[in-house]
């Protein structure tokens, strides 16, 4: 199990997010809460944050609307107020370590064009990869997996690039200045903390990145990743393991509490993350055309644009370039087989998608004899098709752990964070992969890595917030429109929700008048 702590190291600099705090509350309180866990256990700490000089600009604030960054500051000062260690935690604006020779705008796009998004992906300022980290910023903000890279788009995302190569200076002089033991920050892939990790790695300096997850009550827990970011496969591998080994709970205790996440799941219940994507499908619906003498195969894809988003490694564990790829060779590979008969269901986050990704898969409807298109928005139910298929071919989703545990044979086309787990068959070249889907005795394999996997996704073992609790969700109508508001209750702070619910419906209206626009255009 991995600790907040690192290894003989008393002193601190936490970064946290450079972007604009009501839009993401809880990832402000993971940091501040564990640079108040490092202080009680006698360490140091410095607590780096945006005070909006030295960066005007950031991933929900792009074209730099002075409002927003006037709500951002007063909310941050609004939870710093109430750190209780304040004689071992030190709040330090970033714009103390700027020099004044930060690059322009105008200098920084001459000096790094691209015309491809390849291109951009390859982009790089002084060791940090701002090129791919702003555009794994744009996917998740925009899910628009092919842009268009016409002026606009060069123009927006040269904008999260520069604000990434300004992060990178001053984040540089406050290691320097700083001398740290050991660096932290949340997440570690976007424009506002790619720096870090980067540095970090360059400099050899130990390393915590930070994320959430979900405990048994759908409450946040605390995740590190040390000197990796959180998207590495193979740390999660060991993570999952190391898990289902530690001695907290008894094996028994963690198998109902997986067997209890796959029931939620089955009942439409919000389990390990934020929406139940079944809650309009109906129980034991099955396509129309089903038929149980044929070797019945569902496919399910994922939201293309979130795997995307997560970087190298996803990319290169993946069988085909991308899903409509691979979709598209099953289809002309299998599709007029008559003994089998190829299901897709497109994911449900897909369905109000206006993307051709997702919109170009409707249109194999009805152009192969024994291919069936299930749109995300429809009723039929996805544990039906699981348990009734014969076969399992999946992209990377969590139907893929699912499925497995229903005991059914998964082939996995792309990467996913129980690819090393053994419940799948990891096809390495189109050849496996014909030979898996023309098996017609292909056996599921051992449930236990399924077992495991729900357990990680959702258990009480992870640390709970201690000082900046909860994380309850909810949607109000206010001046027109629908606000999503995340509470960040501080602890022993009653009125704390209130404050949050304050600043984050002010920063939206803010934010709902400012440019907020990204570009949409496909290629």
């Amino acid at each position: 199990m991995k600790d907040v702590e690192i290894e003989g190291v008393k002193h601190y600099t936490l970064f946290v997010p450079f972007k604009t705090v009501f839009f993401v509350p809880d990832h402000y309180g993971v940091v501040l809460d564990n640079a108040e866990e490092l202080a009680e256990k006698g360490a140091k700490v410095d607590v780096v944050y945006c005070d909006g000089k030295a960066i005007n600009n950031c991933i929900f604030n792009c074209y730099g609307d002075k409002s927003l960054c006037k709500v951002c500051k007063m909310y941050q000062k609004h939870l710093f107020r109430h750190i209780k260690n304040k004689q071992s935690i030190s709040i330090i604006p970033v714009s103390n370590f700027s020099k004044g020779n930060e690059p322009t705008l105008s200098d920084f796009m001459r000096q790094n064009p691209f015309s491809t998004i390849s291109e951009l992906e390859q982009i790089e300022y002084k060791g940090v990869k701002v090129g791919l980290a702003a555009f794994s910023s744009y996917l998740t903000l925009s899910r628009n997996l092919y842009p268009l890279v016409d002026d606009q788009f060069k123009d927006f995302i040269s904008r999260y690039m520069h604000m990434c190569a300004k992060t990178t200076d001053l984040v540089n002089t406050a290691l320097e200045q700083l001398q740290p033991g050991g660096v932290a920050c949340f997440n570690a892939r976007f424009i506002c903390c790619r720096p870090v990790y980067d540095l970090c790695m360059t400099k050899h300096i130990p390393f915590c990145s930070y994320e959430v997850g979900f405990n048994t009550q759908n409450k946040i827990n605390k995740k590190y990743f040390h000197n990796v970011m959180p998207h590495s496969l193979d740390y999660n591998t060991q993570l999952i393991n190391d898990l289902w080994e530690s001695p907290k709970r008894t094996k028994e205790e963690k198998i109902e509490t997986a067997t209890n996440f796959f029931k939620k799941r089955r009942s439409s219940i919000a389990s390990g993350d934020k929406v139940s994507y079944t809650t309009l499908q109906k129980s034991g619906q099955l396509p129309a055309n089903w038929d149980p003498s044929k070797h019945n195969i569902a496919i399910f894809n994922s939201s293309e644009d979130e795997f995307a988003s997560l970087g190298e490694e996803f990319k290169e564990l993946s069988l085909f370039p991308n899903q409509f790829t691979g979709i598209q060779y099953l289809f002309e590979k299998f599709g007029n087989d008559p003994s089998i008969h190829l299901y897709l269901r497109i994911h449900p986050n897909l369905k109000d998608i206006p993307y051709s990704y997702h919109k170009k898969l409707l249109e194999f409807t009805g152009k192969y004899e024994n291919v069936t298109i299930i749109p995300g928005n429809s009723p039929v139910s996805t544990y039906a098709l699981i348990d009734n298929s014969d076969k399992i071919l999946i992209f990377g989703s969590s139907v893929g752990f699912e499925a497995a545990y229903a005991k059914k044979p998964v082939v996995l086309l792309g990467c996913a964070m129980y690819r090393n787990l053994g419940i799948s068959y990891v096809p390495q070249n189109t050849d496996e992969l014909d030979q898996l889907v023309m098996d017609k005795t292909l056996q599921p394999k051992e449930t236990l890595g399924a077992l495991k996997f729900s357990y990680f996704t959702v258990n009480d073992e992870w640390e709970p917030m201690k000082y900046f609790t909860d994380n309850t969700k909810s949607k109000k109508k206010i001046f027109g429109k629908v606000l999503t508001l995340t509470r960040c209750q501080i602890k022993g702070h009653p009125l704390s929700p209130y404050f949050s619910y304050l600043y984050q419906i002010v920063g939206k209206f803010f934010w709902y008048r400012s440019n907020h626009s990204f570009p949409t255009k496909e290629q």
